[in-house]
């Protein structure tokens, strides 16, 4: 596996976690395209190696972090970081789900 991939993977699950959309497991490792086991290493990598804390909502169905905060792991110039910081704030304000998260997305990138 190659690292940016490994990154992307990361910062999808980063995404998913801080937007309280991940679903159960089984769907959030669909959702990624991996295993149960990789999707177990990766969530295991963030909290031991970059000290994400995270649980499971079962009534929500979904992970969320115990103590929010940012992953920080490629190098993006300032206006695409200022752009999802932005993203970021938004989908927190309207407490928007992954659904209309990615409807927004969609939108943003066609006015590109």
């Amino acid at each position: 596996m190659s690292i940016n991939l490994f990154f992307e993977r990361i910062a999808a699950l980063h995404f998913l976690v801080h937007t309280e959309s991940t679903g159960s497991r089984d769907e959030l490792a669909i959702h990624l395209g991996v295993s149960n086991a990789t999707l177990h290493n990766t969530m295991n990598f963030m909290k031991d190696k970059l000290g994400a804390s995270f649980k499971y909502n079962a009534i929500k169905r979904t992970y969320y972090y115990t103590c929010r905060g940012r992953v920080h792991l490629l190098f993006k110039q300032e206006k695409e970081i200022a752009c999802a910081v932005e993203i970021l704030e938004t989908i927190d304000q309207l407490d928007l789900d992954l659904a209309s998260c990615l409807k927004m997305l969609t939108i943003l990138k066609s006015n590109q």
